[in-house]
């Protein structure tokens, strides 16, 4: 399946190289060595920068390098702010983003994904209240397609979505890619 799937970005000039990672087997590697062979790698962009915005814009390229990701507003890296969603302190937990920009965040990472609680419910809810108080870009990062569109609607601008993959299938992944064809021509 991966095979089929990267083909199409080889096939494109998508991409320069093609591994494996946790789990890999010898077969996946001679697979994806078959898929790959005689294709043309990528060729380099002259333009190197993408753009994402909150309600300011950044612009990534190689001036801006490195991006710093303000990561306390992840519930699986943060016991404070872990603590802050489940008291229900979403104004403090907000401040907690406030003050990672302040201290020189580009972006944050905002992950409620505790299998105890809601993600949805809590992910809108401190999506809300974060949009006010910082104008950077969001790292919406969520494994579920409903999460991920549900705080979209609510974050103005162009985020990041982190933690797409391919563990549970194609179809979740094309769930929240669904706008490829959109993204492809756009970063060929």
């Amino acid at each position: 399946m991966i095979a089929r799937k990267l083909e199409r970005f080889t096939d494109e000039g998508w991409l320069n190289l093609v591994g494996g990672c946790c789990g890999t087997t010898p077969e996946h590697i001679k697979l994806l060595v078959q898929m790959a062979e005689g294709k043309k790698p990528r060729t380099k962009s002259k333009l190197r920068r993408s753009i994402v915005c909150g309600t300011e814009s950044l612009v990534i390229d190689d001036s801006t390098r490195p991006v710093i990701v303000g990561e306390r507003t992840n519930v699986l890296g943060s016991r404070k702010f872990k603590r802050l969603i489940a008291d229900g302190k979403i104004e403090e937990a907000s401040e907690v983003g406030r003050q990672q920009v302040r201290r020189g965040a580009h972006v944050l990472d905002v992950c409620l994904q505790d299998p105890d609680r809601n993600e949805i419910a809590d992910l809108t809810g401190f999506v809300e209240t974060l949009v006010k108080k910082v104008r950077v870009p969001l790292v919406i990062d969520s494994t579920d397609s409903h999460a991920i569109e549900e705080a979209l609607k609510r974050t103005q601008g162009k985020s990041i979505i982190n933690s797409i993959n391919l563990e549970d299938g194609e179809e979740r992944f094309q769930k929240v890619v669904r706008w490829r064809g959109v993204m492809a021509r756009r970063w060929s």
